[in-house]
């Protein structure tokens, strides 16, 4: 079925996306993960640089900071041919400088955090984790415990984040953290950027899980 919606040009993407594999993805690498082998950060740092020097690592930001202007449907042909090709995952939890924080900066951000965030994610020289989940708030953001009290031009954060997505890789996380405490349980969170090397962050990775 997807075959007949495909047009010429679409047909060429494809080949275009299987040409750069072949070429620039270590087929010792692709076999790894072909075999479930588990993959180091240099591993995933490598491969996003591949993909930022062909100019498809950010993929879902505007075409003037560096995105692509393609259709869903070229969208899914691009993540279908590199799943198909055993590429490394290149999804939120491995991606989120490109996949998360990327296109809030872009829509959201000043242009002063534009210059100065923006070119470390599209070059990949900086790792990003997300902290949104809590021990007793995952999928429920209202039940966020985790503060953070305005002092001059800080924040001083309290609280305990999970599932942070490779946070012992990180070097800043985008962090959901309660800010209005009079709020209703749904609003009053705020959307703060937290250095992963700052004092008082303590990172305790779960092996066992």
């Amino acid at each position: 079925m997807l075959e007949a919606l495909l047009t010429d040009d679409d047909q060429c993407f494809r080949e275009e996306v299987r040409v750069f594999v072949s070429d620039s993805v270590a087929p010792e690498l692709r076999g790894r993960v072909a075999n479930g082998e588990e993959l180091c950060k240099q591993d995933y740092v490598e491969w996003q640089k591949l993909l930022s020097r062909r100019g498809w690592l950010t993929t879902t930001w505007p075409v003037n900071e560096g995105g692509v202007d393609w259709s869903p449907l070229r969208h899914y042909l691009f993540e279908e041919e590199l799943a198909l090709a055993d590429c490394p995952p290149a999804g939120l939890t491995l991606g989120v400088g490109a996949k998360l924080l990327g296109p809030i900066l872009c829509a959201f951000g000043s242009a002063e955090q534009k210059e100065r965030l923006l070119p470390p994610i599209r070059d990949c020289s900086v790792w990003w984790c997300q902290g949104y989940s809590e021990p007793n708030a995952g999928s429920d953001l209202a039940a966020l415990a985790t503060c953070a009290v305005r002092d001059g031009d800080d924040y001083i954060l309290t609280g305990t984040k999970i599932w942070t997505s490779y946070a012992h890789w990180a070097d800043g996380m985008c962090c959901l953290a309660r800010t209005d405490f009079d709020a209703r349980p749904q609003a009053g969170i705020s959307f703060l950027l937290v250095d992963m090397h700052a004092p008082g962050v303590t990172i305790q990775p779960i092996p066992t899980i």
